[in-house]
Protein backbone atom coordinates (compact mmCIF):
# COMPACT_ATOMS: atom_id res chain seq x y z
CA UNK A 1 0.00 0.00 0.00
CA UNK A 2 1.55 3.55 -1.13
CA UNK A 3 1.71 6.53 1.23
CA UNK A 4 -0.96 8.43 -0.35
CA UNK A 5 -3.54 5.64 -0.23
CA UNK A 6 -2.62 5.17 3.83
CA UNK A 7 -3.34 8.91 4.57
CA UNK A 8 -6.54 8.46 2.83
CA UNK A 9 -7.74 5.58 4.50
CA UNK A 10 -6.74 6.85 7.91
CA UNK A 11 -9.12 10.26 6.88
CA UNK A 12 -11.75 8.08 6.14
CA UNK A 13 -12.31 8.88 2.54
CA UNK A 14 -13.23 7.61 -0.43
CA UNK A 15 -11.34 7.55 -3.90
CA UNK A 16 -14.07 10.51 -4.92
CA UNK A 17 -14.24 12.39 -2.00
CA UNK A 18 -10.27 12.59 -1.92
CA UNK A 19 -10.52 13.51 -5.62
CA UNK A 20 -13.27 16.34 -5.21
CA UNK A 21 -11.25 17.68 -2.36
CA UNK A 22 -7.91 17.72 -4.43
CA UNK A 23 -9.71 18.83 -7.64
CA UNK A 24 -8.43 15.99 -9.46
CA UNK A 25 -10.39 12.68 -11.11
CA UNK A 26 -10.89 9.66 -9.56
CA UNK A 27 -8.23 7.98 -12.03
CA UNK A 28 -5.54 10.42 -11.09
CA UNK A 29 -6.30 9.39 -7.70
CA UNK A 30 -6.15 5.16 -8.12
CA UNK A 31 -2.86 5.90 -10.10
CA UNK A 32 -1.78 7.07 -7.08
CA UNK A 33 -2.10 3.88 -5.21
CA UNK A 34 -2.30 1.25 -7.33
CA UNK A 35 1.24 -0.41 -8.34
CA UNK A 36 0.92 -1.03 -12.18
CA UNK A 37 3.86 -0.57 -13.63
CA UNK A 38 3.00 1.02 -16.92
CA UNK A 39 0.09 2.93 -15.28
CA UNK A 40 1.75 4.00 -11.97
CA UNK A 41 2.62 7.74 -10.66
CA UNK A 42 3.54 9.78 -7.93
CA UNK A 43 1.21 11.78 -6.39
CA UNK A 44 0.96 15.57 -7.76
CA UNK A 45 3.59 16.87 -4.32
CA UNK A 46 0.81 19.93 -3.59
CA UNK A 47 -1.79 16.83 -2.99
CA UNK A 48 0.53 15.05 -0.65
CA UNK A 49 0.76 18.51 1.54
CA UNK A 50 -2.83 19.26 1.31
CA UNK A 51 -3.36 15.00 2.56
CA UNK A 52 -0.56 15.48 5.13
CA UNK A 53 -2.68 19.65 6.16
CA UNK A 54 -6.04 16.96 6.61
CA UNK A 55 -3.73 14.43 8.81
CA UNK A 56 -2.96 17.25 11.01
CA UNK A 57 -6.40 18.70 11.28
CA UNK A 58 -7.43 21.02 8.41
CA UNK A 59 -10.93 20.27 6.79
CA UNK A 60 -11.71 22.41 3.64
CA UNK A 61 -15.01 23.00 3.07
CA UNK A 62 -15.35 19.76 -0.13
CA UNK A 63 -14.82 17.55 3.08
CA UNK A 64 -18.19 18.04 3.75
CA UNK A 65 -20.19 17.99 0.12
Amino acid sequence: MRDFQKKREALGLTVETTARILGVTRRNVQRWETFVPHDMRDPNPTAMKVMDWMIKGFRPPEWYE
